[in-house]
């Protein structure tokens, strides 16, 4: 996959600067293109002043998200260079300040770029973590397994697992002594199972990677043991299911934050979602759950746009008819099909955000490589428009990618959203795509601050006419996210209930606030209204549904697929801008943005 399309010249992404001020390649990451002559390395320590020039004072949490709004991180060292380094700098004084480092199991610290169990919200790591369930009388609950998931789920939490070593140790430091007798084969639950005792897997659905299994096992005594116990002796047992014995609550955040917005060096490795979703979607590949294969044919139209086209030949034939939507807001189809009644093995993975859960499934007539399907809330029946906590948490989810082709996106009723239970559809594709080099104007800012008081400036941008269809695009980071689903949420449930179908995408690309003179790759949400398609539609048309919008275009025929030029995509997308009302619309969306980002 390339992170910037086809360049004569690739720009080095991954460089970094040593003590010794020398810009190197990182793992081999660089295209040896790459010379790295230009490179002008900046300060590796700055101190913080406030407004009158003394030395800014803050709590760890405020100083913690202070220098990653920056960019950075609180100062820490992992040399002897580096402290001298420090020490002898001009902006070092014998004050006494706060250093990137932790620790929740004297002597042992960590430091900030490693704190992903750190919660700014005041709830640290150094909690308990582990918590035996007992009952109102004091006695250990003791349960089987699909019970005991399904309360450490109810309770936000898993059936304890362990990731590493430091994991492991700190819930033996928790591990009661039970009154009665300690028993060989298994005193309580641990949070592993497999489905075919070749491969174990932890209960938040990643492949465990720590294991401390008693000798001789794992053995399937009697071919029933797919789930894992403790033993006496401080090691792994597995274990039949239906056992009663004990468990634990573990209540560890298993999230791993990979903010794609902040971070100056894309790893090229699969992130924490990559790993799951294309591991499931893979697994029902092979097992028959879909209703065809991936068989798209790509085209890349000539042009300057850069039009993609693809063409799936039994796509047509195998998808569900759609509903004959008339209006925007639609009632609940409990009687109709909702994604409540997809077969078992459409069902990927669920997790859960703030409380809630969220499911992923398959899309079953699938566009590209992990096309899938985001449930908010499956049980909730929530029908197709947007929430805050949905589109917070899809954004979330971006972030938990390391894949630039990774595409989230919306389509609301009549903007060609085929089923009115609430979605996104989600897919990975490794070549670019036109709206990632979309013109835009910023039409709006406004200052607000962030939880450590620093004043932000954020920009609304508007697309240009020069794009088929005009819309509005905000720029997602951790520090903003918030109040982006909010807005997102606000702008588009007004345009649904003034009947106004509309799109919308989370794609990476360059900064739009064109100042910005680096290689990053942001998260973008890009809202399109548009005009509404009608009625029933005939999936061998071409459709303005959010993947046209972003310029990946599904072909329904063989013959438009290889007859058009990119003249007539243009032509038939242009027919879904909104025309002399996006004034009016334009105007409105500046004052939400105002009412929400000026907080």
């Amino acid at each position: 996959m390339s992170l910037v399309g086809e360049p004569e010249k690739l720009t080095c992404y991954d460089f970094f600067c040593n003590v010794g001020r020398i810009c190197e390649y990182e793992q081999q990451k660089c295209p040896t293109s790459y010379t790295g002559d230009d490179c002008e390395c900046p300060p590796l320590f700055e101190k913080q002043y406030d407004d009158d020039g003394r030395p800014l004072k803050a709590t760890f949490e405020v100083a913690h998200k202070l220098c990653n709004d920056n960019g950075g991180y609180l100062t820490f060292f992992l040399d002897q260079n580096e402290l001298d380094m420090y020490t002898n700098s001009s902006g070092y004084n014998a004050h006494t300040e706060y250093l990137g480092m932790f620790s929740c199991d004297h002597p042992n610290f960590k430091t900030v770029d490693e704190a992903n169990e750190l919660d700014l919200s005041g709830q640290k790591s150094c909690n308990p973590s582990f918590v035996f369930q007992k009952d109102e009388s004091g006695n250990f609950i003791e349960t089987n397994y699909a019970t005991a998931n399904e309360i450490c789920r109810s309770q936000g939490g898993y059936v304890a697992f362990f990731r590493n070593r430091i994991e492991y140790n700190n819930y033996l430091r928790a591990r009661p002594r039970y009154n009665d007798d300690w028993q060989d084969y298994a005193n309580e639950y641990l949070g592993y199972h497999s489905c075919d005792l070749s491969t174990f897997y932890t209960d938040d659905g990643n492949e465990a990677t720590f294991v401390k299994w008693q000798p001789g096992e794992p053995n399937n005594m009697d071919g029933i043991e797919y789930c894992v116990g403790m033993t006496k002796f401080e090691t792994f047992n597995d274990f039949w299911c239906d056992a009663k014995i004990k468990f634990t609550i573990d209540y560890a955040d298993r999230r791993v934050k990979l903010i794609a917005g902040m971070r100056r060096r894309y790893n090229q490795d699969d992130g924490p979602l990559d790993k799951i979703l294309k591991r499931k979607w893979n697994e029902a590949m092979e097992n028959g759950a879909f209703l065809h294969p991936v068989d798209g044919q790509v085209r890349h139209f000539e042009g300057k746009r850069g039009w993609v086209g693809v063409f799936s030949p039994v796509r047509a034939s195998k998808k569900r008819s759609t509903p004959n939507f008339k209006t925007v807001i639609q009632d609940f189809p409990r009687e109709k099909f909702n994604f409540s009644k997809v077969k078992d093995e459409e069902r990927l993975f669920e997790f859960e955000n703030k409380g809630k859960r969220y499911e992923m499934i398959i899309n079953n007539s699938p566009y590209a490589f992990g096309h899938s399907l985001l449930i908010p809330e499956p049980k909730a029946e929530f029908p197709q428009l947007l929430t805050k906590d949905a589109i917070e948490t899809a954004i979330e989810t971006m972030f938990q990618s390391n894949a630039v082709g990774f595409r989230m996106m919306f389509n609301s009723i009549c903007g060609c959203g085929s089923v009115n239970h609430l979605h996104f559809q989600c897919y990975y594709n490794d070549y670019r795509i036109p709206s990632e080099d979309i013109e835009c104007d910023p039409i709006h800012s406004c200052v607000s601050k962030s939880d450590s008081g620093r004043q932000v400036e954020e920009k609304l941008y508007a697309i240009k006419r020069t794009f088929p269809v005009r819309g509005f695009i905000v720029e997602a980071n951790d520090r903003n996210l918030e109040k982006v689903a909010e807005f997102v949420a606000k702008l588009t449930n007004s345009w649904a209930k003034a009947n106004m179908a509309h799109n919308v995408a989370l794609i990476r690309g360059k900064h739009l606030h064109h100042e910005i003179d680096n290689d990053e790759f942001v998260l973008r949400v890009y809202i399109w209204p548009r005009r509404p398609t009608l009625g029933e539609r005939n999936f061998e048309d071409f459709h303005c549904a959010v993947t046209e919008l972003i310029g990946d275009c599904y072909f329904g025929t063989e013959q438009q697929h290889k007859n058009w030029i990119a003249d007539d995509i243009v032509q038939n997308l242009s027919a879904y801008d909104i025309g002399e009302e996006f004034e009016r619309v334009t105007g409105e969306t500046m004052a939400l943005f105002t009412s929400i980002f000026s907080k």
